[in-house]
């Protein structure tokens, strides 16, 4: 079973957009020096079909519609201290249509609790995102394993399916 790593180390802040309401953390693998991976990434861009450069576009314009989806939780928790939220965001397709899907985190003490912070999973559908589950949690990523064409998602070390309509728990 694959588990998200949630510590800050494992994340890159990205740039959020004109109004710039949040700073979202985006998975970066660990163990890279940002010069390199600049060049690097220069260079793929440069190499990169058309097609691929519009996948890595499509990765930052989820960032934006989760932030949009999410504003009023971002809003309602800078109201309670001025602060924002950091928002954690897990890009991965959990129903294999080939198009980013996402876990998003949302780490405030007004989003947070003793059962974990509030945790928002969203999959693309035709260019709009809809929420397919909301729950509080310390621990939440994309499974290995697929049920009915899903994967499942890990939730605190259990198993969470999704149920026609949303990811429940499994019995």
């Amino acid at each position: 079973m694959m588990q998200m790593d949630w510590s800050p180390a494992r994340y890159a802040r990205c740039a959020t957009g004109a109004t710039g309401a949040t700073g979202a953390m985006v998975d970066q693998p660990r163990g890279t020096l940002p010069g390199a991976m600049i060049v690097a990434f220069l260079l793929a861009l440069m190499a990169a079909p058309a097609g691929a450069q519009g996948a890595r576009q499509s990765g930052d314009a989820l960032v934006a519609q989760v932030e949009a989806e999410l504003q009023r939780d971002i809003s309602d928790a800078r109201a309670m201290n001025g602060e924002a939220p950091a928002l954690r965001i897990q890009r991965v397709d959990l129903n294999g249509d080939g198009r980013l899907d996402a876990i998003a985190r949302v780490e405030h003490p007004f989003t947070c609790g003793s059962g974990g912070c509030a945790v928002h999973v969203f999959v693309s559908d035709a260019g709009r995102l809809r929420r397919v589950g909301s729950f509080l949690a310390h621990e939440a990523s994309a499974a290995a394993m697929i049920t009915s064409g899903w994967r499942d998602l890990a939730v605190h070390g259990r198993r969470w399916v999704f149920a026609g309509d949303r990811y429940r728990e499994a019995n």
